[in-house]
């Protein structure tokens, strides 16, 4: 194994050491090496477990910023649809106005 490398569970169930005269003894590698492999698994789980939940977690952020995306654009087509029917209301106020003031205007200078 390189220095980069992960160990994983298989790695360490299956390791083999050395024999040697003064080695070590061998049921307590392999004790080691039986209780480090059911850590690694129990510790695994929860890692996969979250992984998981984070690829689900990323997967609705994506939803949510296309449905904001939509929106945002059905707002601003909202607002410019609003602003189109205003435009002629507001102008034939405006003329309407205009007309009101020429007409009080007359009316007041036809009374003098």
């Amino acid at each position: 194994m390189s220095a980069n490398s992960r160990i994983t569970v298989v790695d360490i169930q299956h390791r083999s050491f050395k024999r040697a005269l003064q080695g070590y003894e061998r049921t307590d590698v392999d004790k080691f090496s039986t209780k480090s492999s059911s850590r690694w698994k129990t510790k695994r789980r929860p890692r996969a477990a979250l992984e998981a939940e984070i690829a689900d977690l990323k997967e609705r952020i994506s939803h949510f910023k296309a449905m904001e995306e939509s929106l945002q654009s059905t707002l601003l087509l909202a607002t410019r649809t609003a602003d189109e029917v205003k435009a002629p209301r507001t102008k034939r106020r405006t003329s309407s106005s205009k007309r009101r003031v020429s007409k009080a205007t007359r009316d007041r200078q036809s009374r003098r």
